[in-house]
């Protein structure tokens, strides 16, 4: 099957709750939320709907469940014009949600709720889905999932990106170098670049990353801005100013300009610059999908 895609994303799809409140809950405290939203979300959701935005086309291999929010996860990805071949639909499970409490500084906090309906499985994975696009996005929700994926786009000679999220993985012995070694474009924070490599220093990190088998390597680090190393060098940028509503998604935000950027071939200061633009973008409304450019919605 010839691509007729820019990027499929490999990964979740959900619905997120988002709840303010003066500030978070401490032990047997009760708060009174001052807002409720419900949005569509997910990291890989995040990344291919903000792609779509941009102008880059985009399918999904993902799961929801068959339920309502599943059906709102699905029209979303629609509006955008993500190609949906991909999208499984779970006969039992409910569709994965993520609740999001957002206090006062606008800073978050995550509680996720498991389900089967979050990640596709590696027989979900198809060379046939894969094969209907160029390029191949993931996360390390499911690493064995996601090296699979990113070994077998490599053999069809499809470029990948992955978003490196050490996470609840801290303590646990994941092949992170057998990850990045299949990765083109490596998304990171600061924290997981540290600690898959045990270096300090946020810029030689990046920069041992890139060593490890990425073009790129990209390590956000919050309101301090942004490191890209490739094989010319390392840039540091500082984040630019907005003002924060809600800072979830704006990691994801950063990925998907960047790596719009970069499969059009764009200066690598281009590139680090039009992706901390975005992120800002993306604090300044409730969601992780709020501040998109909407030329490209179609519903």
């Amino acid at each position: 099957m010839s691509a007729t895609l820019d990027v499929i994303g490999v990964g979740d799809v959900d619905l997120d709750i988002f709840i303010r409140v003066p500030h978070r809950p401490g032990p047997d405290e009760k708060v009174v939320a001052t807002e409720v939203h419900r949005c569509p979300g997910g990291m890989v959701g995040n990344v291919v709907v903000a792609l779509s935005a941009f102008g880059t086309t985009c399918g999904v291999i993902a799961v929801v469940g068959n339920d309502a929010d599943g059906q709102d996860v699905r029209t979303n990805l629609q509006a955008w014009g993500v190609r949906l071949d991909g999208l499984h639909t779970h006969p039992n499970a409910p569709t994965f949600m993520c609740i999001v409490l957002i206090a006062s500084d606008a800073e978050k906090s995550l509680i996720l709720t498991p389900t089967d309906a979050f990640w596709p499985t590696t027989t979900d994975v198809t060379a046939e889905l894969l094969s209907t696009a160029r390029h191949v996005h993931t996360t390390t929700d499911r690493p064995e999932v996601a090296y699979a994926t990113l070994t077998m786009a490599h053999s069809l000679g499809l470029s990948t990106s992955l978003d490196l999220e050490v996470g609840k993985f801290a303590s646990s012995t994941v092949g992170w170098d057998d990850l990045v070694s299949q990765t083109d474009v490596l998304f990171t924070n600061g924290r997981s670049a540290q600690v898959v490599t045990g270096m300090g220093d946020t810029k030689e990190a990046a920069a041992a990353l890139q060593t490890r088998g990425p073009r790129s390597v990209a390590v956000t680090c919050g309101a301090a801005g942004a490191v890209l190393c490739d094989q010319h060098g390392t840039l540091v940028a500082p984040a630019q100013p907005a003002m924060v509503v809600d800072t979830t998604g704006a990691g994801d935000r950063f990925a998907a300009a960047l790596l719009h950027a970069w499969l059009r071939g764009w200066p690598v200061t281009d590139q680090l610059h039009f992706a901390l633009e975005h992120a800002a973008h993306a604090v300044t409304g409730v969601g992780s999908q709020a501040g998109l450019p909407q030329e490209n919605r179609r519903l």
